[in-house]
């Protein structure tokens, strides 16, 4: 009952959607709910206009096309802040240069994170990163 969206989303992921790839190529998972990215734009549809690379069962990358508009951006960093309020968690502090930066004109943005360790593991077949020497 204590579970939040959040906690039950990540679970779902965890327990049912991960192992379900686990054995696939390369798969990307697009379209997450909004929750899920606070800095991601939304598509059409209502969706977070952000995505996972997964291969071999590896989270390989996560990216995400940012929002650009300060209004939009202002108001969903305030749900965050009420959501860790709610949960008692860490505050998060106002951005203003951010959203100064949003106001002066941004245009259509996005970045992608790629994790090299686990890129290594997923092409060498390593289960666990302690098992990996980059640098000898």
């Amino acid at each position: 009952p204590q579970d939040t969206f959040a906690d039950l989303f990540h679970r779902l992921m965890m327990e049912i959607i991960e192992p379900a790839i686990k054995s696939r190529g390369p798969l990307i998972l697009r379209h997450f709910p909004p929750s899920m990215a606070a800095l991601a734009r939304l598509t059409d549809e209502g969706w977070a206009d952000r995505f996972e690379l997964y291969w071999n069962g590896f989270e390989i990358a996560n990216a995400f096309f940012e929002v650009t508009d300060p209004e939009e951006q202002r108001a969903r960093w305030e749900l965050e802040k009420a959501e860790r309020r709610r949960l008692g968690t860490s505050e998060l502090p106002d951005d203003p240069d951010l959203i100064a930066a949003l106001r002066r004109g941004l245009p259509p943005t996005g970045g992608i994170a790629l994790g090299l360790e686990r890129l290594f593991m997923a092409a060498q077949g390593v289960n666990d990163i302690r098992e990996l020497r980059l640098f000898r």
